[in-house]
């Protein structure tokens, strides 16, 4: 049972994403506001054009986030705590400069900020903060205080979630499909040397926990872990094995059969929708392969009670001392 605190003590919840292009007419102002002072070829800008071409001319982030941001408040006002959920993005409409504009108007003071990130690395977390401060700059709102929730790659009603969505393909209830499933969990893959030793490690280790919780509910002893969407210099090392070269070990191995579990996406972007929906499933269709994937847990009722437990803890916590 959540208890609800007596006076809480935050005014507003601020959900902080990474946004998305929603026609085709932003995608590459949205590409070019992301790749903003990093070395990239024009050539990978029209390439990246081209994967949101395929799939539609925009990106489903930004309704899905909304999407969530409904569910979270109305699970919130049920239980007796009615506080506005906010959110803001880094990369593109709403930035966080223009959400703030319309919180400290309404002169909120105290925040409850979360990231839409499931794991933890200097190249997502610590990004998104950077970025709530200086958008807090940029509109004089420094004196806006906030606290943020931390980790939830391994929270039970998360990987409960993801067994939810593995579980929803209607494939998956042959039983002989099942055992010659073989599984391949997928996060973004980071560039090591943009992470400290200890950021990137915490990123994999976190991934992997996600990966290994989720497999043990499933009685999943074989499995693996894959990266996916990597960009930028070819000489700059990036975290791998890229799930290209995972499909195409499994075949060597005589794997006929493969579960792609994008556990490192709250929800379905360029990068599940094209990397692995288009890119990956035809190599795999090329090998002779049967390719399944399943859904991220944006719109899954348990991912909304987790925010909501989460939010709860957070507000039962003691204020810090200044």
């Amino acid at each position: 049972m959540i208890i609800r605190p007596e006076k809480p003590r935050f005014d507003h919840i601020l959900l902080i994403g990474y946004g998305g292009p929603t026609s085709e007419e932003e995608v590459l102002p949205f590409i070019e506001q992301v790749t903003k002072g990093r070395d990239v070829p024009p050539e990978r800008l029209e390439e990246v054009r081209e994967h949101y071409r395929v799939i539609g001319g925009r990106s489903p982030y930004n309704e899905y986030s909304f999407k969530m941001l409904l569910k979270v408040e109305t699970a919130l006002a049920v239980s007796d705590l009615k506080i506005p959920v906010l959110i803001g993005m880094r990369n593109w409409h709403p930035f966080l400069a223009e959400t703030l504009v319309g919180i400290k108007r309404r002169q909120f003071k105290n925040g409850l900020a979360v990231i839409l990130a499931p794991h933890r690395a200097p190249s997502t977390h610590q990004r998104y903060k950077e970025a709530l401060r200086a958008a807090q700059e940029e509109i004089d709102a420094c004196d806006i205080h906030y606290e943020f929730i931390e980790g939830w790659h391994d929270h039970p009603y998360f990987i409960q979630a993801h067994v939810q969505e593995i579980l929803r393909i209607d494939e998956l209830l042959q039983s002989e499909v099942r055992e010659r499933l073989y599984p391949i969990f997928t996060a973004h893959s980071i560039p090591k040397e943009t992470s400290s030793p200890l950021g990137h490690v915490r990123y994999e280790e976190e991934f992997h926990r996600s990966a290994q919780l989720i497999a043990l509910e499933l009685g999943w002893q074989h499995w693996t872990c894959a990266y996916q969407s990597r960009s930028g210099r070819a000489e700059q090392p990036w975290l791998g094995p890229d799930i290209l070269e995972i499909l195409q070990n499994c075949y060597k191995s005589g794997k006929r059969s493969v579960i792609v579990i994008p556990v490192g996406f709250f929800c379905e972007n360029v990068e599940v929708l094209y990397d692995l929906d288009v890119e990956a499933k035809e190599l795999a269709n090329e090998l002779g392969m049967d390719f399944f994937r399943s859904s991220c847990v944006a719109d899954n009722p348990l991912f909304i009670q987790m925010l909501k437990v989460l939010i709860f803890q957070k507000m039962k916590q003691p204020t810090p001392s200044a």
